[in-house]
C-alpha cells in the first residue's frame, strides 16, 4: 500500500492514534536493535527477526526489504526534489521551528562540554521530532483527513511540551544557556498558541 492510500484511509481519530503508537514502537525497536547488528552480514534480516518477536510490531506478510524501505525511504536527491516540489502553504510555524532548531544547534556547539552533551542532544532530537510531526500536521488535507489532522495536532502539542521540558533540563545543566533557552521557550509558546487555534478549527 502506498503512502497516499494509507493516509486516505477512512479511519477515526482513535484508529490513527493506535497506528501512530505502533509506528513509534516499531521505530524505537528498530533503533534499539540496530547497534547490535550494525555492519554484520545480513544486518536487516537480523533486525527483522528480532522485531518479529514483538507483538504487532510488523505487519503480516512484511519482509526485511519492506522494513528497510519503511525506515529509510528512498526519496531521491533533496535538491532536485526541492526544485520540482511546489512551495507549501501555511508554513510559518514549521519555518520558525526549523530556524529555532538550527539556532540551537549552532549556539550549543560553542558552549557544550561533556556534561552538557546528552541534554543538548536531547533538545536537538526534541526539535527534530516536533518538526517532523508538525510538518505531517500542516501538510494534511483538512477536507479529507480531518481525523488524522486532529490526531497529529494533539501529538504535535505533546511533542512541543516534551521539547519545553528538555529545554528546561538543559538550561539547568548549563546556566550559560539560560538566556537562549528562555528565548526559545517564548517563541515555542507562541507556536503552541497557533497550533491550539488550528486544532480548535478542526472540531
Amino acid at each position: 500500500m502506498n503512502n497516499s492510500d494509507f493516509r486516505h484511509r477512512n479511519w477515526t481519530e482513535f484508529q490513527w492514534e493506535a497506528a501512530i503508537r505502533r509506528d513509534e514502537a516499531r521505530i524505537a525497536r528498530y533503533f534499539w536493535e540496530l547497534p547490535n547488528c550494525l555492519d554484520l552480514p545480513g544486518e536487516e534480516d537480523l533486525i527483522f527477526e528480532q522485531m518479529r518477536t514483538g507483538s504487532d510490531l510488523l505487519p503480516v506478510g512484511s519482509t526485511p526489504d519492506a522494513i528497510h524501505s519503511w525506515c529509510y525511504s528512498d526519496c531521491g536527491d533533496d535538491d532536485e526534489r526541492d526544485e520540482i516540489s511546489p512551495r507549501r502553504e501555511n508554513t510559518e510555524e514549521s519555518d520558525r521551528v526549523d530556524r529555532l532548531a538550527a539556532e540551537w544547534n549552532i549556539e550549543v556547539c560553542s558552549v557544550a562540554d561533556n556534561a552538557l552533551l546528552m541534554p543538548a542532544l536531547g533538545v536537538s532530537c526534541g526539535y527534530a521530532k516536533f518538526l517532523a510531526r508538525l510538518l505531517d500536521f500542516l501538510e494534511s488535507d483538512p477536507e479529507t483527513e480531518k481525523p488524522l489532522m486532529r490526531t497529529l495536532g494533539k501529538r504535535s502539542l505533546a511533542d512541543l511540551n516534551e521539547l519545553l521540558i528538555l529545554l528546561d533540563e538543559c538550561a539547568d545543566c548549563q546556566p550559560a544557556l539560560g538566556v537562549l533557552a528562555d528565548a526559545h521557550r517564548e517563541q515555542l509558546l507562541q507556536i503552541r498558541e497557533h497550533l491550539l487555534e488550528r486544532l480548535h478549527r478542526l472540531k
